[in-house]
This record gives structure tokens, sequence and C-alpha cells, in this order.
């Protein structure tokens, strides 16, 4: 009777990438990402001041759907990141878009704040929405360190 040694099998590590192809994930999402964080504040106006205006709430929860949608692609964007890895020279700004892009997909928008057409009026969701504003700050400059790629 023999036996036969098995090999441990590791994770295949993620093809170098060109800076093409890592900057595509990042231009895919950029004017939606740039649209969301520059009205942020306007709709968190629309959220605060009650209207009866059909047009007023239409665009209140279209700002809600924007922050909603931010939350989702950028944990997206940064799923398909990691399936590549960087050239050497890129490694900085991988990894400082890595945790930006954590940081906005890991605030919990629809668990605190609900899924309705605006964000429930709650002291946890305007906490929510403050780090979510906050984090909007640090990401166009991540944003800004791709231009010289797209």
């Amino acid at each position: 009777m023999t036996s036969s040694a098995k090999t441990a099998t590791s994770p295949a590590q993620p093809e170098t990438a060109t800076p093409e192809q890592l900057a595509s994930i990042i231009a895919g999402n950029e004017t939606d990402w740039r649209e969301t964080i520059d009205g942020a504040g306007e709709c968190r106006m629309l959220w605060v001041v009650p209207s009866d205006d059909a047009a007023v709430q239409a665009n209140a929860f279209s700002c809600y759907l924007r922050e909603q949608t931010i939350v989702l692609s950028t944990g997206n964007a940064a799923r398909d990141l990691r399936e590549l890895a960087p050239p050497n020279d890129m490694r900085s700004t991988y990894d400082e878009t890595l945790s930006a892009l954590d940081e906005i997909s890991s605030v919990d928008l629809t668990g605190v704040c609900g899924e309705d057409s605006v964000p429930a009026d709650s002291d946890e969701c305007i906490q929510t929405l403050g780090t979510l504003f906050a984090a909007y700050n640090g990401f166009e400059s991540v944003l800004d360190q791709w231009k010289p790629y797209i």
C-alpha cells in the first residue's frame, strides 16, 4: 500500500497589472463618484429642510440613491483592484486608493439610515452620514492621483 503526498496549493498571486488596467477601474466610476461628492452638501440640506415640492422631493431621493450607490460601487472597485497587483511604482497610489475605497464602502448607510427615499432622521444616521461625508474629503485627493493614468 502506497501513500501519495498531497501538495498544498496556495492561492494564485494576482498578475501584475498595467497602469491602464488599474486606471480603468477608477475611470469607470470617477465621474459618478465626483458628482456624488460634489453634491453631498446640497443633498444634506435637502434632507433636513422638509418640502412638499415634488421636484425637491425627487431631488432628495436621487441624492440618497447616489449616496447608496457610491457605497456599493467603491466596494466593487476595491474588489476589482485587489484582483490585480500594481506595478511597483504605483504601489503607494494603489494602497491609498484601496484604503479610501474601503473607508467609504464600509459605511453601513442603508443598514443605519434605511432604504427609504431619504435617510432616517436619527442621531445614528446623522453620525453615519457625517462619517461618509468625511471619507469623501480624502477620496477626492486620491482620485486626483489617477489623473495621469486616465
